[in-house]
C-alpha cells in the first residue's frame, strides 16, 4: 500500500469474506515518492473467495491536500492477483488499472478470489 498523507496517515481495514482480519493499518509510504509499505495477514484462507480493503480516514482541505490509498501487487498463497480481479464499492471514489487500485473517498476495494483456488 501507498498513500497521499494529509493531516495525518492513511488508514484502512482488511477484510477476508466480509471479516476483518486484524486492527486498524496504516500506510506510512508515499505515493509520490513511489515508495510501498507491505502488508502480511496469516491466517487460514484457503476458502476465502474476497478480500476488501477500507479506507477508513479520508480527508481533503478542498485546495488540492488529500488523503489517498493506493494498493498494488495483492498475493494470495504466493499467487498475485491482479487488478482485473478487483472492484471499487459504490460507496467509494477512485479507479482500477493494470498495476494499482486507487481510493479518493473512504470505501473499500475488493479482490474476487475465486479464480486463484483453480491454481492452488
Amino acid at each position: 500500500v501507498a498513500q497521499d498523507a494529509y493531516g495525518e496517515d492513511a488508514q484502512f481495514v482488511v477484510k477476508v469474506d466480509g471479516a476483518q482480519v486484524g486492527g486498524v493499518q496504516t500506510a506510512h509510504a508515499s505515493h509520490a515518492a513511489g515508495a510501498w509499505d507491505v502488508v502480511n495477514l496469516t491466517g487460514d484462507f484457503s476458502a476465502a473467495s474476497n478480500v476488501t480493503f477500507q479506507f477508513i480516514n479520508d480527508a481533503n482541505d478542498g485546495h488540492g491536500h488529500d488523503r489517498n490509498l493506493y494498493l498494488t501487487d495483492l498475493k494470495f498463497d504466493d499467487h498475485a492477483v491482479g487488478n482485473a480481479h478487483a472492484s471499487i464499492s459504490s460507496a467509494g471514489t477512485g479507479a482500477v488499472y493494470s498495476d494499482v487500485a486507487e481510493l479518493w473517498s473512504n470505501g473499500s476495494v475488493g479482490y474476487d478470489l475465486h479464480w486463484s483456488h483453480d491454481m492452488l
